[in-house]
C-alpha cells in the first residue's frame, strides 16, 4: 500500500530487521536531515583544538601507496564511499549495465537480475584467476598496461605499482603478506583485466572473458578498497578506466559522480598558492590523480550532452608533469627528464574544448565577451579543434622515438575521431540553436560519417590499443541522428554534392560499426536495430525522390528531432534504470572452464595473443 513501509534486511546484518523506506524520495530525505544533522555536528568539532581535531580525524584515516590523507581532509569526509561502511558503492552502480543510447525510452528492469546474479562483488569462484595466468603472460600484461594505458591514465606511480605487482605475482619471501592485501589484489587484477580488454577483434572474445573473471576478482575486495581517500579514488578511477572498456561491469556514469565527489570531498580540485608546498611527488601524483579522474568525467558526461561536474573555470589545481616518475623526486625535478605523460595532456586539451562547447550550447554558459556573437565563437571553436587535430598528427610525423610509434598512432586515430566530434556537437540542433544554417549542418552531416568511420578504425587497432565501448556507442548513435536530420534539412543540397551510391555508403557505416562493437558488447546490437529503422522512411523518400526528379519535404521523423532536442529523454531517467536485455550471461560465448584450457600450456598464451611480435 501507498505510504507504508516495507520491512527489509540489513545488508551488513541479515538477522537486523530495519524499516526500508519503499520510494526513494522518501530515502533521500532521510538522508538529507542525517547530513544536515551531521553537518551541524561538524561545526562544533571544529571549534575544539587542533590537537583534538587530529586525534578524531586518525579515527578515520586509512593507508594509500604514496600518498596520506591531510588531517583536514579526514575530518571533513566519510570513511568510504557510498552508503556505509559495508556498502561502499551502491549495488545499482556496480551490478548495473550501462545505458543504451536509443529515441525510445525503456522500462523493462527484468534484466536487473541477471546483470546482478552474474556480476556480483561477492567471490565468485574458489579459483584465483590471477595464478591462472602464466607468469610471463602477467609479465607481459603488466607492460602493456604501464606502456598503453598509464600515459593517458598516469594514477599510479609506477616504482610503486611494479613493487605491488611482484608482491602479488611474484610472491618474493620478503613481501610476505603484501601478496593478500586486497588493495594490491584489486589493482592487479583490474590492471591484468585493462590490459586483455585491448585483444585485437580475432581474439576479444575469450580476453574479455578472462578479464570478466579477474574483473569479478577484483570486486570480491570492494568493500575494503572503496575508502574516501586518495587509495579508494585510485581504485575508483581504475574500475572507470575498466568499465569504459566493458559497460556490463558498471554503470559508467554514476561511477563518474562517484569519483568526482571523491575528488570534492579530498580538495583536489583546489591548490592554495601560498600553502607551504607539499612533497613535489605527491603533490604530482595528486595532480594526476584528479585531472585523470576529471577527464573521465568530462568523456562521460560529454557522451549524453550533460554537465559536468567542474567547469575549468572552478578550478585551481595546476596540470600535472609530463616527466617520467623517475625524474621527480619529493624535492627537485630532473628538467632532463624523458617526457612520458604527453598523452593525457594532450586529450585533456580536447576535453577543455569539449566541456566549453557543451556547456554554451546545452548548458547556457556564457561566452567569452570577446566574441561578438555566438557565430563568430563558433568559427573559432572550429579553428581551435582544427589546429588541435594538426598538431597531434605533425607530432606523429616528428617522432623519432621507437618506443613511442604505437602510442602515436593511437592518439592520431583519437584525434580523427575529437575533432568531427566536436563539429558535430558544434554545429547540430540544440537548446542554444534549434535550426543551425544548411551550411553547419552540412558540417554536422560529413562530420558525422567521420565519427562513426574514426571508431570503426578505433575498435579494429591491435594489441594494447584501449577498445573504448560505452562512449563511442553514444557518439556515433548521436551523429546518427544528425546525420538523418541533415538529410531531412538539406537533401537538395545533398543531392548536389553526393551520388546516390555515396549516399548509400555513409548510411551503411554507422550499423557496421554497431555490429562491430556488439562483439564486444552484445547490448550494443539495439543501437544497430534502432538506427536501422529510422533510417528506413528516410532512405526510401531520399531515393524516392531523385528517380522523381524533384525534393519535396520529409514529413516530420518526431522521434529524432525529439532526441536532438531533448537526449536526456533517453539517457538515465532519474525515476528508473533501464539495464541491456541482450547481454549474454557468458559474454565471451565460452563455458565455465575457460581458465583451466588457457593454464594448460603457456605456449598457448604467447601463439593466441601473438605475443612475440608485440614483445618485438
Amino acid at each position: 500500500m501507498a505510504g507504508v513501509s516495507c520491512v527489509g534486511g540489513d545488508v551488513a546484518d541479515p538477522e537486523k530487521n530495519i524499516n526500508t523506506p519503499r520510494s526513494l524520495a522518501l530515502w533521500l530525505e532521510d538522508e538529507v536531515a542525517r547530513l544536515e544533522r551531521q553537518s551541524a555536528s561538524r561545526s562544533v568539532l571544529q571549534s575544539l583544538p587542533n590537537q583534538r581535531l587530529e586525534t578524531l580525524g586518525s579515527l578515520t584515516s586509512h593507508s594509500a601507496p604514496l600518498l596520506l590523507q591531510d588531517t583536514a581532509a579526514r575530518d571533513l569526509t566519510f570513511p568510504w564511499l557510498g552508503l556505509s561502511s559495508q556498502l561502499p558503492l551502491p549495488k545499482f552502480v556496480l551490478l548495473s549495465d550501462a545505458r543504451l543510447p536509443s529515441s525510445e525510452e525503456k522500462s523493462d528492469q527484468t534484466p536487473h537480475m541477471r546483470s546482478l546474479q552474474r556480476l556480483d562483488t561477492g567471490p565468485v569462484s574458489t579459483i584465483d584467476p590471477l595464478k591462472s595466468i602464466p607468469i610471463h603472460v602477467a609479465d607481459f600484461l603488466l607492460e602493456v598496461y604501464i606502456t598503453r594505458a598509464m600515459p593517458l591514465y598516469p594514477i599510479f606511480h609506477e616504482a610503486w605499482l611494479r613493487s605491488c605487482y611482484w608482491a602479488v605475482i611474484h610472491q618474493p619471501s620478503n613481501a610476505e603478506g603484501e601478496a593478500n592485501k586486497p588493495y594490491n589484489v584489486f589493482t592487479i587484477s583490474l590492471t591484468m583485466a585493462i590490459s586483455l580488454s585491448t585483444a585485437e577483434r580475432p581474439k576479444q572474445a575469450r580476453a574479455n572473458e578472462m578479464a570478466l573473471k579477474l574483473f569479478q576478482h577484483a570486486m570480491a575486495h570492494a568493500n575494503s578498497v572503496f575508502t574516501n581517500d586518495y587509495a579508494g579514488l585510485q581504485a575508483l578511477v581504475l574500475l572507470h578506466v575498466y568499465a569504459v572498456m566493458n559497460p556490463a561491469a558498471a554503470n559508467v556514469y554514476f561511477l563518474a559522480s562517484y569519483m568526482m565527489q571523491s575528488c570534492i570531498d579530498l580538495g583536489l580540485p583546489y591548490e592554495n598558492p601560498s600553502s607551504p608546498s607539499l612533497n613535489l611527488l605527491e603533490r604530482d601524483l595528486k595532480r594526476r590523480l584528479f585531472w585523470t579522474a576529471w577527464e573521465l568525467d568530462v568523456s562521460c558526461s560529454g557522451s549524453f550532452t550533460r554537465p559536468v561536474t567542474l567547469l575549468p573555470k572552478h578550478i585551481t589545481t595546476a596540470f600535472p608533469s609530463d616527466l617520467e616518475d623517475s625524474a621527480i623526486h619529493p624535492t627537485f625535478m630532473d628538467p632532463c627528464g624523458r617526457s612520458s605523460k604527453f598523452l593525457c595532456g594532450r586529450v585533456r586539451t580536447f576535453r577543455q574544448i569539449e566541456v566549453e562547447v557543451t556547456a554554451i550550447l546545452f548548458h547556457n554558459e556564457p561566452i567569452d565577451p570577446e566574441f561578438e556573437s555566438l557565430e563568430f565563437w563558433m568559427d573559432n571553436v572550429e579553428k581551435r579543434i582544427h589546429a588541435w587535430r594538426n598538431c597531434v598528427h605533425d607530432s606523429v610525423l616528428a617522432n623519432q622515438e621507437q618506443s613511442l610509434i604505437a602510442q602515436w598512432q593511437e592518439m592520431a586515430v583519437f584525434a580523427d575521431i575529437a575533432d568531427p566530434q566536436v563539429i558535430v556537437t558544434l554545429y547540430r540542433p540544440c537548446p542554444r540553436v534549434r535550426n543551425p544554417t544548411t551550411a553547419n549542418l552540412l558540417k554536422a552531416f560529413n562530420a558525422s560519417v567521420e565519427v562513426a568511420r574514426g571508431y570503426t578504425t578505433q575498435a579494429g587497432m591491435g594489441f594494447g590499443n584501449l577498445k573504448y565501448t560505452l562512449q563511442p556507442c553514444h557518439h556515433v548513435f548521436s551523429a546518427a541522428m544528425v546525420f538523418l536530420h541533415a538529410i531531412r534539412e538539406c537533401a537538395v543540397a545533398l543531392a548536389e554534392i553526393y551520388s546516390l551510391e555515396q549516399m548509400e555508403d555513409f548510411m551503411g557505416t554507422f550499423p557496421a560499426f554497431f555490429a562491430l562493437t556488439a562483439e564486444r558488447w552484445p547490448a550494443s546490437a539495439a543501437c544497430k536495430d534502432e538506427y536501422l529503422r529510422l533510417l528506413e522512411p528516410v532512405k526510401e523518400y531520399y531515393v524516392n525522390s531523385l528517380q522523381l526528379n524533384t525534393i519535396e519535404y520529409l514529413p516530420n521523423l518526431g522521434e529524432v528531432e525529439e532526441y536532438l532536442c531533448q537526449p536526456d529523454l533517453w539517457i538515465l531517467g532519474s525515476e528508473s534504470f533501464a539495464f541491456s536485455s541482450t547481454t549474454s550471461d557468458d559474454p565471451g560465448g565460452l563455458g565455465s572452464d575457460t581458465w583451466a584450457n588457457f593454464d594448460l600450456d603457456s605456449n598457448y598464451w604467447d601463439s593466441y595473443f601473438n605475443m612475440e611480435s608485440l614483445s618485438g
